[in-house]
C-alpha cells in the first residue's frame, strides 16, 4: 500500500519514500504516513521528514529528531543531546542528522570520516552515507562493495547529493547529475539531455531527476524482472512536479496545487556602463520566474507605473543612475508578486580632448592627425584598455575612424594618451564641412567608456596661379 496515497490528498509539503512505506509532510506541520507505522504523538511541529528501509525520521521545529519503526540495529536511538538539528536522512538501517554546526551525527551504523565539520546536506544509502561539504565536494563513508566511494573527478561544484541502496547522485551547479557506484540496472545512466535539473532522489536500483520545467525523469530497473515494478516504466508525464522520492521498490511525486500563483524572479543586480550618449542597453532576465501548475508565463516589466516590455529576457534602454525596475508574471489566470531588481547605470568618464591640428588643411602632404587625451586624476596607465580608441566626426551618425597608434604614458596622478589616427579617413568621415566637433571614445579595463571632443577648421586652400612672362 506505499502507493495508496490516503485521503485528502492535498496539503502535503514534502515526501519521502522507504523500503515499503512512505511518508507525507502537511503545510500544518504533521506527518502522513501510508503503508507502515503509525507517527509518535504529539503529531505536530514537524520541518522535515526521512524514510529509511523500515524506519522514518522526522524533524521538529525545536531542532529535535523523532524516530519511529523498525530499531533493530538502533536506528531510531536518536544519541543525545537532542537538539540542534537541522537535516536529516535514513538508509537502510541507520540514520543521520546534521547539525547547525556544520557536523553530522550518526547512530545504528557508521562513524563519520573527520574532519567532521563544513557539512551542508547529508544523504543515506543502503549501507553508506554522504555527506555534501560547503566547498561543493562529497564525502563518503560506510560500504564501498559497489564504488560508492568513487565520486566522478572532479569532486566539486555540486549543491544536492542522493544515496541509493548501492549507488549515488550528485546534482551540480550547472544543472546536470552525476552518478556513481552500482550500475547493474542502469541506475547510474543519466538520460540525455543531462541538464535543466533542480532536484535527484535515488531509490533501491532506480534514479529520479526533477526539471526546472516541473517534469520528472527516471531512470534504472526497467526490465520487467522482479524488482520491476513500474517505478520507472510507470513515471507520470506532463509537469507541475515541485518534489520527488524514490524508495526501494516505489517512487512519489509532489504535485503543485492547482491554482498556486506564479513567482516572479527579476534577475540578478547588474552594474552596465553607459555609451557616451549617456543611455545604455540593457538585457533583463526573467528566466528565474516560474509556475508551480507548469502554465505558461507572460512576463511584464515596469519601472514604478510605466510598462517598459515584454518577455522574458527584453533589452531595455536605460539611461545613467540607478533603475528598480519590477517584473510581474501571469499564468493566464493570475499575476505574481512583483519582484524587482535593480540597474546601475555608469556613465562615461569625460576626458580632456585636444586634437593637432587644430586647423587642418585638406590638400597638405600631412598624414596623420594627433588626439592628446588627459584623462581626470585617479585613473591610471593600467587602467586604460589598449587599442581601444576610435574617432567620430559630428552627430556619430556615420562609422569611425580606428586608430592607428595609440600610448598611454602615465606619471604621477595624470595619464595622458596619445593616439593617431589615419588623416585621409579622417576628412572621409568628415564629408564636406569647415568645422566639426571630432570626439574619441575608448575603453577603460572596467567597463566605462572614456570620450571627449574638441573643435577643429577644416580649411582647403586655391592654388596660386602662375602669371605668363612678357617677352
Amino acid at each position: 500500500g506505499q502507493c495508496n496515497v490516503p485521503a485528502p490528498n492535498s496539503g502535503f509539503i514534502a515526501i519521502a519514500a522507504g523500503g515499503h512505506h512512505s511518508l507525507g509532510l502537511k503545510d500544518n506541520g504533521s506527518v502522513e504516513a501510508w503503508a507502515w507505522y503509525d507517527i509518535p504523538a504529539p503529531n505536530s511541529g514537524f520541518i522535515a521528514i526521512a524514510a529509511g528501509y523500515d524506519h522514518s525520521l522526522g524533524l521538529k521545529d525545536d531542532g529535535s529528531v523523532v524516530a519511529w519503526g523498525d530499531n533493530e540495529s538502533g536506528q531510531c536511538n536518536v544519541p543525545a543531546p537532542n537538539s540542534g538539528f537541522v537535516a536529516i536522512a535514513a538508509g537502510a538501517w541507520h540514520s543521520l542528522g546534521l547539525k547547525e554546526d556544520g557536523s553530522i551525527v550518526a547512530w545504528a551504523w557508521y562513524d563519520v570520516p573527520a574532519p567532521n565539520s563544513g557539512f551542508i546536506a547529508i544523504a543515506a544509502g543502503g549501507d553508506h552515507s554522504l555527506g555534501l561539504k560547503d566547498n561543493g565536494s562529497v564525502a563518503v563513508w560506510g560500504s564501498n562493495y559497489d564504488g560508492q566511494y568513487n565520486v566522478p573527478a572532479p569532486n566539486s561544484g555540486f549543491v544536492a547529493i542522493a544515496a541509493g541502496i548501492s549507488h549515488n547522485l550528485g546534482l551540480k551547479e550547472d544543472g546536470s547529475v552525476t552518478a556513481w557506484g552500482s550500475n547493474k540496472y542502469g541506475q547510474c545512466d543519466v538520460p540525455a539531455p543531462n541538464s535543466g535539473f533542480v532536484a535527484i532522489a535515488a531509490g533501491g536500483r532506480h534514479s529520479l531527476g526533477l526539471k526546472e520545467d516541473g517534469s520528472v525523469v527516471a531512470w534504472g530497473v526497467n526490465d520487467g524482472s522482479f524488482l520491476d515494478y513500474g517505478q520507472v516504466r510507470d513515471t507520470p508525464a506532463g509537469t507541475g512536479f515541485i518534489a520527488i522520492a524514490a524508495g526501494y521498490f516505489h517512487s512519489l511525486a509532489l504535485v503543485a496545487e492547482v491554482g498556486t500563483p506564479p513567482v516572479a524572479d527579476a534577475g540578478a543586480e547588474q552594474v552596465v556602463y553607459a555609451w557616451i550618449d549617456g543611455m545604455a542597453e540593457v538585457q533583463l532576465d526573467g528566466s528565474g520566474s516560474y509556475d508551480a501548475d507548469g502554465d505558461e508565463l507572460d512576463y511584464f516589466w515596469f519601472i514604478g507605473d510605466e510598462q517598459i516590455a515584454t518577455g522574458v529576457d527584453p533589452n531595455v534602454q536605460l539611461s545613467v543612475g540607478e533603475h528598480i525596475i519590477e517584473l510581474i508574471v501571469n499564468d493566464g489566470s493570475e499575476d505574481s508578486e512583483p519582484n524587482s531588481v535593480v540597474i546601475t547605470v555608469i556613465g562615461p568618464v569625460e576626458a580632456d580632448v585636444h586634437i593637432v591640428p587644430r586647423v587642418i588643411n585638406r590638400n597638405n602632404r600631412l598624414k596623420r592627425i594627433m588626439a592628446i587625451i588627459r584623462l581626470p586624476a585617479g585613473i591610471g596607465k593600467g587602467d586604460v584598455v589598449r587599442e581601444s580608441f576610435e574617432l567620430y566626426a559630428g552627430e556619430f551618425d556615420g562609422e569611425p575612424v580606428g586608430a592607428i597608434l595609440e600610448r598611454v604614458i602615465g606619471r604621477g596622478n595624470m595619464t595622458r594618451v596619445f593616439v593617431l589616427f589615419d588623416k585621409g579617413e579622417v576628412m572621409n568621415a568628415v564629408g564636406d564641412v569647415d568645422r566639426v566637433d571630432l570626439t574619441v571614445v575608448g575603453r577603460l579595463e572596467s567597463g566605462q567608456y572614456i570620450s571627449g571632443s574638441d573643435t577643429v577648421r577644416i580649411v582647403q586652400p586655391r592654388r596660386r596661379g602662375r602669371g605668363l612672362r612678357k617677352r
